[in-house]
């Protein structure tokens, strides 16, 4: 008898199917991880948001209480231009003129305000509780980061 040395067309075919089992399996397991990261971070964008406002309306309390300005930590916006090149690019509404907003810009003025992790940075109004990420902007799926202050 003849001794083959290769491999039969069954050994091959069975290999193929595997490979392509296991590998449609990595694929789908992914998609779903990255699917689930992509929820975190938006998480995370939408939670540091909500922190900032609570924040916001904390400090605007303290202020009221006590008359002192410095609770209303930021940069105050010095131009309606600001504001409108936000509301014509992301269709946000703003409810006051330009002097009633503030930019946190910087790691201390939101450490200030008791965010100690705050990558980002943001337009307050005090007033009304609006809060908006001008870094961001817009999370991973399309939402615009704003709390129009009744939220």
């Amino acid at each position: 008898m003849k001794k083959n040395k290769g491999i039969t067309l069954i050994a091959l075919t069975i290999t193929i199917i595997v490979i392509v089992i296991l590998s449609s399996v990595i694929i789908t397991t992914v998609k779903k991880s990255n699917s689930t990261v992509k929820q975190a971070r938006i998480s995370t964008k939408v939670y540091e948001l909500q922190q900032v406002q609570q924040s916001v309306i904390q400090n605007y309390i303290k202020y009221k209480q006590t008359g002192n300005e410095e609770y209303l930590v930021g940069t105050k916006c010095n131009s309606q231009d600001t504001l409108n090149t936000y509301k014509e690019e992301l269709g946000i509404e703003f409810k006051s003129t330009y002097e009633d907003y503030y930019i946190l810009g910087s790691s201390d003025e939101l450490k200030k305000i008791g965010l100690k992790n705050g990558e980002d940075s943001y337009i307050v109004n005090y007033k009304t509780g609006e809060v908006f990420n001008y870094t961001t902007k817009k999370t991973e799926d399309g939402n615009v980061l704003y709390i129009n202050g009744n939220e």
